[in-house]
């Protein structure tokens, strides 16, 4: 679904077992909504669903009604303050589809809306979930680069990696020009379509952290996006790539580029640091290929 014809109708209803549901009626069909209170009431999922690898702070599970598949996402308490942060600000899966809704606003492609869940169990504790559609033939940016680590190192693939990062940087320039910042930027939550050889199409996920800031991001949080980008370290990524990409940036963003060398260099530092401290091997990003 494209985010240009997405619509959220927002509708609110209560369960008797204290499950508050909010579903977007324009695309939550009926099946979805009654299986979604059946799972709540027997507490159980359904032995048909599938296991998606996710982080340790949530559970992720894929599911198919009428031929259409969706991705339902159960949020894991962090810490303790979690559910003080869940009352004064909404539960990781309302942060979520409020962000979700701030993007496609701002025509920035995301998974549609379906529904979200949220109940508390105990003082302040939240159980929460969010259900988004699942995108066909989406992939993560940083499974796709893996992916060229198996494959022919042929001129083709080179040029389209090259495009990828051009797209790529794009991208990223175009969000941060409106003022939106990714809380976390890493590859993987960047999802593509290869719609055809002209043309690819990113996909945003994992959005509860995401801030807007109508008189532009704050470049410590521009700087923290791209070195989030910045972290992956493969052989077929060379300094080149990584100079395409900020050229491309930098062309959404043309104030930066009178800073454009020392902004640069303080991204490269602070990858430099945040490697260190993850204990990352020291090779360098530093190539001359590519």
């Amino acid at each position: 679904m494209n985010n240009d014809t997405q619509l959220i109708d927002e509708k609110l209803t209560f369960l008797d077992n204290g499950w508050c549901i909010l579903y977007n009626s324009k695309y939550c069909s009926k099946k979805i909504f009654n299986l979604i209170v059946e799972i709540l009431s027997k507490n159980t999922i359904p032995d048909n669903w599938i296991r998606v690898k996710s982080s340790r702070n949530s559970i992720v599970w894929k599911f198919l009604v009428d031929n259409n598949w969706f991705i339902f996402k159960e949020y894991l308490s962090r810490s303790v303050f979690e559910g003080i942060k869940a009352f004064l600000r909404g539960t990781r899966a309302e942060r979520a589809w409020r962000n979700s809704k701030l993007l496609i606003r701002k025509e920035i492609p995301t998974p549609t809306l379906i529904l979200l869940g949220k109940r508390i169990s105990r003082f302040l504790n939240y159980q929460n979930f969010l259900i988004t559609e699942f995108i066909p033939n989406a992939v993560g940016i940083n499974t796709l680069l893996r992916t060229f680590l198996n494959i022919p190192w042929n001129k083709e693939n080179i040029l389209f990696k090259r495009f990828l990062i051009q797209r790529l940087g794009t991208f990223v320039g175009r969000l941060h020009a409106q003022g939106i910042m990714h809380g976390d930027l890493r590859l993987d939550n960047i999802l593509l379509v290869y719609e055809n050889e002209y043309e690819i199409k990113f996909y945003l996920i994992d959005n509860e952290k995401t801030k807007y800031f109508l008189k532009g991001i704050p470049n410590r949080l521009r700087l923290k996006n791209l070195v989030q980008l910045n972290m992956i370290i493969l052989p077929l990524i060379t300094i080149t790539d990584r100079m395409r990409f900020f050229k491309s940036y930098l062309n959404e963003n043309p104030s930066l580029k009178p800073f454009a060398k020392i902004f640069v260099r303080k991204v490269i530092l602070s990858t430099r640091k945040r490697l260190q401290k993850r204990n990352s091997s020291s090779q360098s990003f530093y190539k001359n290929s590519g």
